[in-house]
């Protein structure tokens, strides 16, 4: 989780200049304290096992809240996702 803390940093102090650096360090801090409420901040489980728990967590909210392919389904979401992903990662993605 260290390397997070750190990714978070440099994000946010290239944010004003790189509207990829914003949804980065707004990503970790998220991933961040999701970890911080499950305990996971102090284990040694590395960034991907927490990432993991996140998802699974909003796939059982998106089951919960609207089921049976209800207006919200987590793969369409994470379908529109991924296109707004590959639109986004055409900017620049690299800071100093």
């Amino acid at each position: 989780m260290t390397d997070l803390l750190t990714l978070s940093a440099r994000a946010e102090a290239a944010e004003a200049d790189n509207d990829n650096a914003r949804r980065i360090h707004l990503a970790a801090s998220v991933l961040l304290h999701f970890a911080e409420m499950t305990g996971s901040a102090d284990s040694t489980e590395p960034a991907d096992t927490v990432v993991t728990d996140l998802l699974t967590d909003l796939m059982h909210l998106c089951a919960h809240c609207w089921p049976d392919n209800g207006p919200v389904s987590f793969d369409s979401t994470l379908n529109t996702a991924r296109m707004h992903y590959l639109v986004e990662s055409d900017e620049c993605t690299q800071w100093e």
